[in-house]
């Protein structure tokens, strides 16, 4: 008879099942494995690592678990209060108090209201947070009682990241207090001026991500050599919905000469392949990874010969063998739009167009990769007279 001991998840080391506890949902945890025995139970009891995520989750659920987690032993906590949430953040207030999330480090908190934001503010768990992601229900500006708190708290907290769709007016408010250890600031949009009060407040920021630059040239000049400090400690930059032209960008960048990553997703003409390269060795010598998207739409119909025009530039020994920087180039021809992209493809959402409706040349062997893509559709359009096209849509 074979004395080989049969292993089971009850007989398993307590840092064991802990190891596999990090990797399991939250439903998963409590409302399945915490009923298989006794000893499991007093396990996810004590395991101090949780990372909670009750986005996508029932009203009842959320209920259940409520009831079963202690709040010392989380650590990151998202909650939503969307279309399938709605009254989660309200019912979760009133279940919890703030301050008993005594080792938390990251927050979520998404489609909150005005009013519920001022609690988390005024909270001690400000104190304790690494990173906080705050995304509001509706666009709007922070009252003043709520930006001067949260103000006060980033001026004396830890946090290192921050994650808000404010909009420049509120942003100001925020940053201005005194300088922080953030490393990392994603905001919706802000003016130049909070560009730079960021810069000047953020002495160890790494990465900013905005959604567009408000800029006013009436204000600021065209083309004119500006005269400021150059922020050397910024590696990584994005604009996620840019719609400056390029003068404008090549003003923007002169403020971080040592960016490392620049990442823009554009809807102006962003085309020109010499210009960029020129500016790149001229102003950003560091630039290691350069993520762009830029779409175009032209006056007049395209050929084949118009595409290899907008391509040339990008063939050059700077393009394929210095930087080996890889790019596309679709022209869309229903649609009369140029898409020019570096490779892989840097958009979360993509629509897919077959090649009967369009023109491709590509300086790579392979001209679309998508792992960056989560969402994409299918512009499906049958080849034949009076065909209907359908718009088809793939989450990944």
């Amino acid at each position: 008879m074979s004395t080989d001991l049969i292993a089971s998840l009850n007989s398993l080391p307590v840092e064991l099942i802990h190891n596999i506890l990090n990797y399991l949902d939250t439903q998963t945890t409590f409302l399945s494995l915490n009923k298989v025995c006794k000893r499991l139970k007093t396990i996810i009891e004590t395991y101090h690592r949780y990372q909670l995520d009750f986005c996508l989750i029932s009203k009842s659920n959320f209920y259940s678990i409520s009831c079963l987690i202690y709040c010392q032993n989380i650590i990151s906590l998202t909650i939503s209060d969307g279309y399938q949430n709605r009254g989660q953040i309200q019912y979760f207030f009133q279940l919890f108090n703030l301050d008993q999330f005594t080792q938390i480090r990251s927050l979520t908190l998404l489609e909150i209201n005005r009013h519920d934001i001022i609690k988390v503010f005024k909270s001690q768990i400000m104190f304790l947070l690494h990173s906080l992601k705050v995304q509001f229900r509706e666009r709007f500006c922070l009252q003043h009682e709520a930006s001067i708190t949260l103000a006060s708290h980033i001026e004396k907290s830890i946090l290192k990241k921050i994650d808000i769709n404010l909009w420049f007016c509120s942003i100001k408010n925020i940053i201005l207090p005194s300088e922080c250890i953030l490393e990392y600031v994603k905001i919706h949009t802000c003016s130049l001026e909070g560009y730079i009060t960021i810069l000047e407040k953020t002495p160890r920021l790494q990465t900013f991500i905005l959604n567009d630059l408000d800029y006013s040239e009436r204000k600021y000049g065209r083309l004119k050599p500006p005269i400021f400090e150059r922020f050397q400690s910024l590696k990584s930059l994005t604009l996620e919905n840019c719609h400056r032209y390029m003068h404008q960008i090549e003003y923007f960048l002169l403020f971080t000469p040592s960016l490392i990553h620049l990442k823009i997703i554009s809807d102006t003409n962003l085309l020109d392949g010499y210009r960029w390269e020129q500016y790149i060795q001229r102003n950003l010598p560091s630039l290691k990874k350069f993520e762009f998207f830029f779409l175009f739409y032209p006056a007049n119909n395209l050929n084949n010969n118009d595409i290899e025009l907008i391509m040339k530039p990008y063939q050059t020994l700077f393009w394929l063998e210095i930087k080996q920087w890889f790019v596309t180039c679709e022209y869309i021809k229903n649609l009369m739009e140029i898409r020019l992209y570096s490779i892989p493809i840097c958009k979360n959402n993509y629509t897919y167009h077959f090649d009967s409706n369009k023109i491709v040349y590509s300086t790579s062997m392979i001209t679309t990769v998508m792992n960056q893509v989560s969402t994409m559709h299918l512009n499906w359009s049958k080849m034949m007279d009076n065909a209907t096209e359908e718009l088809i849509c793939f989450r990944i």
